[in-house]
């Protein structure tokens, strides 16, 4: 799974989100997506290689970067392991 968040293209929403689902059909993903805002989220399973996943869906909008999540709560933030927000 991966999941990809970033600026949406100026333009018609919905035009967006089609046009990611259609870019999942072709790669053969299964995707959840949405504009928020000015954001863009896709969520994207199917794959067993995250970035190439990223890079068929919005390769043609924007460069994709990798980094790793931690998956492991020892990596968190404190506040974070406790179940707190941090303040502010």
């Amino acid at each position: 799974m991966c999941v990809v968040l970033g600026t949406a293209p100026d333009g018609d929403s919905e035009l967006t989100v089609e046009a990611i689902r259609r870019a999942a059909r072709h790669a053969k993903l299964q995707v959840l997506t949405g504009v928020l805002g000015d954001r863009l989220v896709v969520v994207a399973g199917g794959s067993d290689n995250p970035l190439q996943a990223a890079k068929a869906l919005i390769g043609p909008y924007a460069r994709v970067r990798w980094w790793p999540v931690p998956w492991s709560p020892t990596c968190w933030p404190r506040p974070a392991r406790r179940g707190r927000r941090r303040p502010g």
